[in-house]
């Protein structure tokens, strides 16, 4: 019996090494604009949708999230090089949502990124930073893990005068 229970385990450990496993699973990318195309419809504004972003970054998904705060909002987030990059987009939220949308980061230095203002609120312990933009009645955030530089270029790539124009609209 003994020899049996040794055997079946030899057996079983020889087919768990020679069976490959893959390190992650890819998934297809995710269609954007299809997806801002719905989310304009359900949301009442246009939504913004980055421009020539880099070919290493994929879209992971894309589309609108309800918060715990009862904001609804566009969302699409990317894998990056780096890890992850991400934006939300609300009309008329309350501060509730922003603050739990940058990770309670607290406000720093205002950027200048393609001739508009963001805020940058980092949150360093928890590896996220931040960058929002506020028009009136719509605000954008752009997210990164680590430094700035992948919020900063998703927000170089939204069109931020059509993003003001939309907030206008959607008052």
């Amino acid at each position: 019996m003994v020899r049996s229970l040794v055997l079946i385990a030899a057996i079983v450990a020889g087919l768990v090494l020679l069976v490959p496993r893959p390190q992650r699973v890819e998934q297809p990318p995710v269609d954007v604009a299809s997806a801002a195309t719905a989310a304009t419809r359900i949301l009442g504004f246009e939504v913004s949708v980055p421009r020539d972003v880099p070919a290493t970054w994929v879209p992971t998904s894309a589309g609108v999230l309800d918060s715990s705060e009862g904001v609804r909002a566009w969302a699409i987030s990317y894998r990056t090089p780096s890890g992850y990059a991400g934006l939300r987009q609300a009309a008329n939220p309350n501060p509730g949502w922003e603050a739990v949308m940058v990770a309670e980061g607290e406000p720093g230095s205002s950027l200048v990124i393609s001739g508009t203002d963001w805020l940058h609120r980092d949150r360093p312990e928890k590896g996220t930073t931040n960058l929002v933009h506020r028009a009136p009645g719509l605000t954008t955030i752009t997210s990164s893990l680590g430094s700035v530089d992948d919020a900063a270029r998703l927000a170089a790539a939204l069109d931020t005068a059509a993003i003001d124009a939309s907030a206008a609209v959607s008052e």
